[in-house]
């Protein structure tokens, strides 16, 4: 845990903070195929996430590897081009790390995205799915990414994560979806996170189906993305996913 510690992760956000006098408020993680979203920011200013000491490098082809600064309706924000998934061996502390740093560069929202598989009937092949929970089996026992010793300075002890998926975040995405025409491919729903890297069989979709979720995490999209939340939660941050 001495990656994750308060002091290393200032570090890293010290060395960004040097290559980029942006201070952003929204942070996006792309998901697969997304790393375009970076075009809609400007003045625009990358880093690669290989000059940065001590962040993560993704191994993924179709993640660029980069945090793209710039802003883009009056926000100042950061963009993740590339994430970090538990099949390419990262621990939990390093999948989640950056949202620590991000925390420290001033992210006050952060936005995730990525590809997932649809479990529900009604759900089309490209439709999206705007998340108002999740479930995690695995944070549930004994793989919760916040077990350990806890620092103050990030956050509280016991977070609570009842509502963590920002409401007011979500009717914003709904009316955006009515605004450009896709309100019937634009759906709420949970999240079942699995680890992967092996696609679910037919009885566990069912099963993941019947416990509640509308959308499961998919082999390449194992990414532990419950972890990232229950970190932003623990950081105080407004999260929307979709």
């Amino acid at each position: 845990m001495e990656a994750a510690s308060f002091q290393n992760i200032q570090k890293i956000a010290d060395h960004i903070q040097k290559l980029v006098k942006l201070k952003p408020s929204v942070g996006i993680i792309a998901g697969s195929g997304l790393g375009v979203l970076a075009t809609v920011v400007e003045p625009k200013r990358t880093i690669a996430y290989k000059d940065i000491p001590g962040f993560p490098q993704t191994t993924v082809a179709g993640h660029d590897g980069n945090l793209v600064f710039g802003t883009t309706a009056e926000k100042t924000v950061v963009i993740m081009q590339g994430r970090f998934h538990q099949y390419e061996g990262f621990s939990a502390e390093q999948i989640v790390l950056p949202i620590r740093v991000l925390k420290l560069l001033g992210v006050e929202t952060l936005l995730i995205s990525n590809a997932a598989g649809g479990l529900s009937e009604n759900l089309k092949l490209g439709d999206f799915v705007i998340l108002t929970d999740h479930i995690s089996l695995a944070g549930l026992t004994t793989d919760n990414v916040l077990v350990g010793p806890n620092d103050e300075r990030f956050g509280p002890r016991f977070p609570d994560t009842a509502d963590a998926y920002c409401p007011q975040l979500r009717r914003i995405m709904q009316t955006v979806a009515g605004d450009l025409g896709l309100a019937d491919r634009v759906h709420t729903g949970v999240y079942f996170h699995t680890m992967g890297p092996s696609y679910g069989t037919k009885a566990e979709n069912r099963m993941l189906l019947r416990l509640g979720g509308n959308v499961v995490d998919q082999d390449e999209n194992s990414d532990r993305r419950p972890d990232r939340l229950a970190f932003a939660v623990h950081l105080d941050q407004h999260i929307a996913s979709i």
